[in-house]
């Protein structure tokens, strides 16, 4: 995991298999805070946008370049500046993890990321505890950007003491994913409609995004052969049409009380799409 990191650019990376190794009292190796985004060092918005960059250039890690070229007035180059790139993951993976991440915004909380050009998205939002800190990093077939709001740390007061830390009302949900969309949206604004470019060995089928068995719920993209090979669990619950209750006569007298109505059973299972079936252009993302 620690080297997966690396791979994607972060170097904040504390990565001691022994804490107090060279005077360090703390290190990043506790993973189930780790998974969370919890490094102790923390991470740059400019960081954040190269790894989440990687899943946009179909698992290619680019080193962030303050500029490419400089050209004179009449287009004669001076300097031309070549990153350097490194393999990360497989397009393949690549390509589900960013169908994973644009149903956070067409299906979940990052909707306000949304451009008003209809260009899909990828992203996900992000905060600290109590909302002390906001992010949402994005992408589109063109961009990849990331926006962080959030108070000073350890700010003092000119009496000495520190000033305390605003929490961001809201969440991410309706802060930093608005920031991204405004700024996006203009950097869109005059871009042809594009969508995100889907490898040959990867098709899309329907699942129940709460168990992962077949399923006519939603779409989601699979590497061929990773697919399902259950149907869901859970059955399509179709209610049952209102009639009118039926009264019987109490055995105390001639007052009625309503029967217990039945619980409604569970229709027929559905059966969810074949892997060898293909999607058509107007499709839903798995949910995140």
């Amino acid at each position: 995991m620690m080297d997966y990191l690396r791979n994607f650019g972060i170097t904040s990376i504390l990565d001691f298999k022994e804490e107090k190794k060279a005077g360090m009292q703390r290190s990043d190796r506790h993973f189930n805070s780790l998974v969370l985004g919890g490094l102790t060092k923390g991470i740059s918005p400019l960081q954040m946008a190269a790894a989440f960059g990687t899943l946009a250039n179909n698992g290619v890690y680019i080193e962030p370049e303050v500029f490419t070229t400089i050209t004179t007035y009449n287009g004669e180059l001076i300097i031309k500046n070549t990153p350097k790139t490194h393999k990360v993951v497989d397009p393949d993976v690549a390509y589900v993890v960013t169908d994973m991440l644009t149903a956070v915004i067409k299906e979940g909380i990052g909707n306000n990321a949304a451009l008003s050009s209809g260009i899909p998205v990828a992203g996900k939002t992000g905060s600290s505890n109590n909302y002390l800190d906001t992010w949402f990093v994005g992408y589109t077939p063109y961009y990849v950007g990331a926006t962080y709001i959030g108070d000073d740390a350890g700010v003092k007061n000119e009496d000495g003491t520190i000033m305390q830390r605003r929490r961001i009302e809201g969440g991410a949900a309706m802060t930093s994913s608005r920031l991204w969309a405004k700024i996006m949206n203009r950097i869109h604004q005059n871009l042809e409609y594009k969508t995100f470019t889907k490898p040959d060995n990867v098709y899309m089928t329907t699942i129940n995004a709460i168990d992962g068995g077949l399923h006519p719920m939603v779409l989601a993209a699979f590497i061929n052969g990773t697919a399902p090979d259950r149907y869901s669990y859970a059955a399509i619950q179709t209610p049952k049409k209102k009639t009118p209750s039926t009264r019987q006569p109490s055995p105390g007298g001639g007052q009625t009380t309503p029967r217990t109505p039945q619980s409604p059973q569970p229709s027929p299972q559905q059966p969810g799409t074949t892997p060898g079936q293909q999607p058509g252009d107007n499709t839903k993302s798995a949910i995140v």
